[in-house]
């Protein structure tokens, strides 16, 4: 344990008297020459130079990988509105919902200026809700481009809501759902968020560990207490329970592991959310209704058919009395209305 406080002071020392400059500082034997300090280095956009000179000059592919990103941002969003409102389970929205009131806090109190390789997208989230892009796919049909002298809208960097929201629903998947494979997949396409991210500068590699830190630990209270207001039951709640722990592969436990495992259930009562109330109220009418309409229908047409045999009798009864013989035409339609069926011979 020594050994290991040891080494773990002497590389945060390192850390703080040697912080990284990029690759121009690294090797340079110039101990005479002045580092300017005022310019935000990272090690982020070093690794990912050669795909923001590919998206440099392809604004095409700016845009599209900005829509898909929004795609997956609007679906993690839809998915916990579907656990709050339909399922009961409101642990995932109340950790949604303290990230991001933590991360506006953070940003009211630091502002962090947007890198200036920044490549603009009006098909990134939330700018897509505001830059005209969605009515023009929507109602016209169209792609534009975004234009190249779009200017940059101020916007909280710090730190990253795009990877917390997809970290806490794919933990949120796996681990109280009990589906590895969708938890898996969705912290797959969070790979490539932050390679997108990264490649278009648009969130600082600070920004994507802190976020996705804050997405397995620090919201785990909030879920806790999302977990005590449910009023969905447990078996609603998770599938399999402790699911997460049978899980063997190394890389499986490094990236779902949690402090509090099975998120804080609380609740054992089984209560249908007011949604679901509708609905099945709204279900049931429309039933009713249509049981009565066709109970009416059917009441309706019986009344007819009725009325029209009564009719029938009469004029047979009529024909009978004045002894007006039909012609053997009307014979086999009328015969189980005659009182005499020999009445109406030729």
């Amino acid at each position: 344990m020594i050994f290991v406080i040891l080494f773990l002071s002497n590389l945060n020392y390192l850390v703080e008297s040697n912080p990284t400059r990029g690759t121009t500082d690294i090797g340079d034997g110039d101990t005479n020459r002045t580092i300017d300090t005022t310019q935000i280095v990272d090690t982020g956009f070093v690794l990912t130079s050669n795909f923001h000179k590919f998206f440099h000059t392809n604004q095409l592919a700016v845009d599209i990988g900005a829509l898909l990103n929004t795609l997956l941002v609007l679906g993690c969003q839809a998915y916990a509105a579907y656990m709050s409102f339909w399922v009961g389970d409101h642990g995932l929205m109340f950790r949604i919902l303290f990230a991001a009131s933590l991360r506006g806090f953070c940003g009211w109190f630091t502002y962090l200026p947007a890198s200036p390789e920044y490549l603009q997208s009006n098909y990134d989230f939330p700018d897509v809700l505001t830059s005209g892009a969605l009515q023009q796919m929507l109602f016209h049909l169209s792609f534009p481009l975004t234009p190249s002298s779009t200017s940059v809208p101020p916007f909280v960097s710090f730190f990253s809501g795009h990877v917390a929201n997809t970290v806490m629903v794919a933990n949120f998947t796996y681990l109280r759902r009990g589906h590895a494979r969708w938890g898996k997949f969705i912290h797959f396409l969070n790979i490539l968020q932050v390679v997108r991210l990264l490649s278009t500068r648009g969130h600082y590699s600070i920004d994507i560990i802190v976020g996705w830190i804050v997405a397995v630990y620090v919201c785990s209270p909030a879920e806790k207490l999302g977990s005590y207001f449910s009023n969905a039951s447990v078996n609603e709640i998770q599938n399999s329970v402790h699911y997460w722990a049978t899980e063997k592969a190394w890389g499986s436990e490094l990236m779902y592991v949690e402090v509090n495992g099975v998120g804080g259930i609380t609740r054992s009562d089984q209560q249908k959310t007011p949604l679901r109330q509708l609905v099945s109220r709204t279900t049931k009418n429309m039933s009713e209704q249509s049981k009565r309409g066709r109970k009416n229908a059917s009441l309706y047409l019986q009344n007819f058919v009725e009325q029209r045999n009564q009719q029938l009798r009469n004029f047979k009864e009529a024909c009978v009395d004045r002894g007006i013989v039909l012609p053997n035409l009307y014979e086999s339609r009328m015969a189980p209305y005659m009182p005499d069926k020999n009445t109406f011979g030729l």
